[in-house]
């Protein structure tokens, strides 16, 4: 890329009478004040600030294959004095322009659903978080009402003091743990408004609820198929070899084999064909991890749901056994934070489900996340 767009520069200096007007500042959007994911979606795909920047590479990349083209139209005929003006006489810099415009709108379209893809990330993240906070919230108020009913216990000669004790301590503990979810909320909340691409301390209230998808039907091998045909890095690296191997035979036109300039464009050529042949290869690796981590999250979640259920029944069985007086008050705490750990175990492998199946779809439709 960085190859095709030295050459884009190169054209301003050959092209005559080709001038840019200077567009008006685009109007500051309006920032939400309420977001369901489809509206938080939406306005990262228009407005955040990796998408602006992709848009304008791709409108600097539209201009440059207007001026090779200027460039291309002028020279054709003419007599060349040097190798620069014979490049542009064979097509080269209009060439490469024009593969840069496809990478340009390549990238574009990768940004895009790369921002979409961060923001139901950072959608999900802020909505288990807020139901984690719900849940030790309950949570508390549970350990207070044990806490409360092993002090009249305590107070009737029922229980010892180690027993009131692993309670109130089971107490503080609730209470840390909440006051560290709402904390959670509040930094899942910025972190939201951050992949929107608004900012973080702007007034926002977001609306929505988690769940569970299906796993996605496409097979994993169909799905290689369409990453072959979609991956944005394999689209990359096959117009820059395009590119390298039109400068190449351009090359060998003006200079001798042997000379730097012929083995410069060759080692270029050959290069992106190796990186071509790579972006297929990774492609395809990458459908296979993403199909993975997928089933393993699926997977880890139907177990993670069967041990909550399971660790809930524990913990009402030892409240009867409690009871009977067949079980202490630190059987019961302990059967209690079983259960809690065991349910945010499940919030864990939820999520995981949530974004391993938007990872798979994305590995196909689209490829690698842009930037990685």
């Amino acid at each position: 890329m960085k190859r095709i767009l030295s050459f884009c520069m190169l054209l301003l200096l050959l092209t005559s009478g080709w001038v840019l007007a200077e567009e008006p500042e685009a109007e500051t959007p309006a920032l939400p004040e309420t977001l369901t994911l489809d509206g938080a979606i939406a306005y990262a795909a228009q407005n955040h600030p990796q998408v602006l920047a992709a848009r304008a590479a791709l409108e600097k990349s539209e201009v440059a294959v207007k001026e090779a083209d200027s460039s291309y139209q002028q020279y054709k005929t003419k007599a060349a004095y040097g190798y620069d003006m014979f490049a542009v006489k064979k097509g080269l810099y209009f060439t490469q322009a024009q593969t840069g415009q496809v990478i340009a709108e390549k990238t574009l379209q990768q940004t895009t659903e790369s921002v979409k893809l961060g923001v139901k990330s950072a959608f999900y993240s802020y909505l288990s978080a807020q139901e984690r906070a719900k849940l030790l919230e309950e949570s508390l108020k549970t350990t207070q009402a044990r806490v409360a009913q092993n002090q009249t216990r305590f107070d009737n000669g029922m229980i010892t003091k180690m027993d009131l004790k692993s309670a109130q301590i089971s107490e503080k503990k609730a209470q840390s743990d909440l006051e560290k979810a709402q904390r959670g909320v509040e930094i899942a909340l910025m972190q939201l408004k951050s992949a929107v691409g608004i900012p973080v301390h702007s007034p926002l209230t977001v609306t929505g609820t988690l769940q569970t998808p299906a796993m996605p039907e496409t097979p994993v091998a169909e799905a290689e198929t369409l990453a072959l045909q979609n991956s944005a890095d394999i689209i990359r690296a096959e117009q820059q070899k395009i590119a390298d191997e039109k400068n190449f035979e351009v090359t060998g036109l003006w200079y001798t084999e042997r000379t730097y300039k012929y083995l410069q464009a060759q080692a270029g050529a050959q290069s992106s064909a190796h990186a071509y042949d790579a972006a297929v290869e990774n492609t395809r690796i990458g459908v296979h991890k993403a199909y993975d981590t997928m089933k393993s999250a699926y997977d880890t979640y139907a177990l993670a749901q069967e041990t909550r259920d399971l660790k809930k029944q524990a913990y009402e069985i030892s409240k009867t056994q409690y009871e009977l007086g067949l079980a202490t008050p630190v059987d019961v705490e302990d059967a209690w934070s079983a259960a809690q750990s065991a349910e945010m175990d499940c919030f864990d492998a939820q999520f995981a489900v949530i974004m391993g199946a938007e990872q798979y779809v994305f590995s196909y439709t689209v490829g690698s996340i842009a930037g990685a």
